[in-house]
């Protein structure tokens, strides 16, 4: 794929040696960096699009009874599991690198964590999440991800009327979450190239020879974010002895900031330029770093649609439940800044950022959970 993409090189000026091959050196340095730039931009945009269907803004389980008196429940979330799509399309806009082709198209989010929970009596009810995901690793041959992320969210919800026989009872609350998180690329490779050269023969012809050498670079794309997320919801809640399943439709709307950069290191070593046996440059070697930032913000509203299940064992309860999350971006700003971005064309076709330019962005994730909780 590499030696492919190296084809918009071949196109050189009759040059000296010397000065041709530093052409061919500096835009292959140039597209290494515009790929990597097309990361750090391209990644931020899909956290954003995808990241806060994961912030727990739903309380755990059903809301308690009218007849439940005061108490506490403590208990363990194993895990909060979301499965977000389109994470290769992070890879787009890096034709020479291939980004792509190494990441997966959809990426698992597992979450742990605790939960406790304070009745109040008549119905009422707050609760406290405390969530992360520890350091998670994905793998490919150029690329490696590397994901932390923790969220702190607290609920109030009130059950108005109880169940009734086949009538659910009517159960209405709040959420507000709050996560930050990080995304690491681990990105490296190695490669050899050649690029035909014309010599001027110096008697009014050309001779045909190659440049020829090897690259490596070394770059590591960092993302972090900070995001707030309040959620109101509507819960119906069934009750059939110790089985009490429920449906509820929760809409978030989140605030933050999503931010992408990265270091670029790239060297690349040229062979001796040699025609007919006769060195007529000697090897060299180019070293480049380069910096790079942009930031975002995330998917601004988030509904929620779920169902669930909670088994009331007496001392013991088990919840689960399935959320179907669908995400909105707001159309990205024309104006958004990117002189961080030294070789990145905000104007490229088939890329993240110029979708997200000429219209709001809708996205989808499925989230599962299952808690466990001591009932006092």
């Amino acid at each position: 794929m590499w030696r492919r993409a190296l084809a918009p090189l071949l196109s050189l000026l009759l040059l000296a040696p010397a000065a041709q091959a530093q052409d061919a050196t500096q835009e292959l340095l140039n597209q290494i960096s515009h790929d990597v730039e097309s990361l750090s931009v391209n990644t931020p945009i899909w956290i954003a699009q995808h990241v806060p269907a994961s912030m727990p803004t739903s309380a755990i389980g059903a809301a308690p009874d009218h007849t439940d008196g005061p108490g506490i429940a403590i208990g363990v979330i194993l895990p909060r599991l979301g499965l977000f799509n389109q994470f290769n399309e992070v890879g787009k806009g890096t034709p020479f690198l291939g980004f792509e082709d190494e990441l997966p198209g959809n990426m698992l989010w597992p979450q742990f964590g605790v939960t406790a929970s304070l009745r109040l009596g008549l119905g009422l009810e707050a609760s406290v999440n405390i969530e992360g995901i520890p350091n998670m690793a994905l793998g490919g041959d150029t690329a490696t991800v590397e994901v932390g992320n923790f969220n702190a969210a607290g609920h109030l919800r009130w059950r108005l009327t109880p169940a009734v026989g086949p009538l659910p009872g009517l159960v209405v609350g709040v959420g507000a979450c709050y996560s930050t998180g990080t995304m690491k690329f681990g990105i490296s490779g190695q490669a050899g190239y050649t690029i035909p050269l014309q010599v001027d023969n110096g008697q009014g012809g050309f001779v045909e020879t190659d440049v020829s050498g090897t690259y490596s670079f070394l770059g590591g794309p960092e993302m972090a974010w900070e995001m707030t997320q309040i959620a109101p919801e509507l819960r119906l809640v069934w009750s059939a002895g110790p089985v009490k399943p429920f449906v509820g439709l929760a809409v978030g709307i989140t605030e933050g900031t999503v931010q992408g950069g990265a270091n670029v290191t790239t060297r690349i070593e040229v062979d001796d330029i040699e025609v007919e046996g006769v060195t007529l440059d000697e090897g060299q070697t180019y070293n480049n770093t380069r910096t790079n930032l942009f930031s975002t913000a995330p998917a601004r509203f988030t509904v929620r649609p779920h169902v669930g299940v909670d088994f009331d064992l007496g001392a013991l309860s088990i919840a689960a439940q399935l959320d179907v999350a669908f995400l909105n971006s707001d159309k990205l700003s024309t104006e958004v800044d990117t002189s961080g971005l030294s070789d990145f064309d905000p104007d490229q076709e088939g890329g993240m950022f110029g979708d997200a330019q000429q219209d709001s962005q809708a996205s989808a994730a499925l989230v599962g959970s299952l808690a466990m909780r001591v009932v006092f």
